[in-house]
């Protein structure tokens, strides 16, 4: 036997059901009674007549009749090494929190990381077509220049914000991880355990966000009166390779290694102890972070957590704002929001023989 799917029920339906019109449905719906005079009593009827016939608005209807849609879209030029450390699903969840909270749902719409002049047709005409009343751009590091001219055009038609994955300071103004100070209360932790050799280890050194970063951990080094080493650079590469990481540790000898992420800190803490080099006896290790591994690992890692939720959530609830008062989105300056490093075993005082 076919299973003939249940047919939707209409906003007229839900009237008829409720003994209201169609306009009293609409107003609840769309969160409006209250300003229409509409009852409590009268809006309770209506609700008890949603939920008994699972009713669910048509959005895209409603727009056409409102001019509103009550949705936004989000457009990623981000990189798979972000979505694959998690950054990425973390900010779409602070998104997904926010736009509940405000009465709002987004979309995820299609990456544009190959970015060309024409590359912003495409995105429009998805977000006309789903009604969309705004977008957030997804931004990684390096790609400032590309998706700034990309921001320029749909603003003529879309309002829109940036959520920036950079390290480096000076780009458009988005929000974004305030990456100095993570750097800098990762450096005092270590420097309060008498750590002065520390190294920075990432899987690749030749990249934009690895040469960022290192500039951040010697400003850092330098503002609280040490002074950092550029010799004591790591590259932290696949398994088969760990063995070269190894030596360079022995050669090198630093004493406090900064990792770029967590997975490179666990890569490492693994091989090192298998090489008999003991974590934070020998060498104290942090990442960069908080993924469920860091508390996996043993010793468990100290890592800093970026707030990439909260940052989700404090820019789509300002696309939202703006969109709701009818305001500009443009930002004087950037939103940069703090996380928090996590201690747990992987650090320690600086080893007796070097202290």
């Amino acid at each position: 036997m076919v299973n003939i799917p249940k047919k939707r029920p209409t906003l007229r339906e839900v009237a008829e059901h409720a003994g209201v019109s169609t306009a009293t449905v609409s107003l609840v719906v769309n969160g409006k009674a209250d300003g229409a005079g509409i009852t409590q009593a009268t809006q309770e009827v209506v609700h008890r007549s949603i939920r008994e016939l699972q009713y669910t608005p048509n959005r895209m209807a409603s727009a056409v009749v409102t001019g509103r849609s009550r949705m936004v879209g989000v457009v990623s030029a981000m990189s798979r090494e972000l979505f694959d450390t998690k950054f990425g699903p973390r900010v779409l969840s602070g998104f997904a929190r926010g736009a509940r909270r405000m009465g709002y749902h987004f979309v995820f719409l299609e990456d544009i990381l190959s970015i060309d002049e024409t590359n912003h047709f495409p995105v429009l005409k998805t977000a006309s077509e789903m009604c969309l009343e705004g977008l957030v751009l997804l931004v990684d590091i390096g790609k400032e220049e590309q998706i700034r001219e990309i921001e320029n055009r749909i603003s003529k038609v879309l309002p829109n914000v940036t959520v920036q994955f950079t390290f480096a300071p000076g780009s458009t103004p988005g929000f974004r991880v305030d990456h100095k100070a993570a750097a800098k209360e990762i450096v005092e932790h270590l420097i309060s355990l008498g750590h002065e050799r520390v190294g920075f280890g990432a899987r690749n050194l030749d990249v934009v966000r690895s040469e960022s970063v290192i500039a951040l951990l010697e400003n850092s080094m330098a503002q609280l009166g040490g002074r950092f080493d550029r010799d004591l650079l790591f590259e932290i590469p696949q398994k088969e390779r760990m063995g070269e990481f190894v030596e360079a540790i022995r050669r090198k000898r630093p004493t406090g290694l900064f990792t770029l992420y967590d997975g490179e800190a666990v890569r490492a803490i693994g091989a090192l102890r298998e090489a008999g080099i003991q974590v934070p006896e020998d060498l104290s290790i942090t990442g960069y972070g908080n993924f469920p591994l860091s508390k996996e690992v043993t010793p468990s890692l100290t890592t800093y957590r970026p707030p990439m939720v909260e940052i989700g959530e404090a820019a789509i609830r300002h696309l939202i704002e703006c969109i709701e008062q009818q305001r500009d989105t443009i930002l004087e300056s950037s939103v940069e929001m703090t996380g928090n490093l996590v201690i747990r075993g992987s650090t320690g005082p600086v080893p007796v023989s070097v202290s």
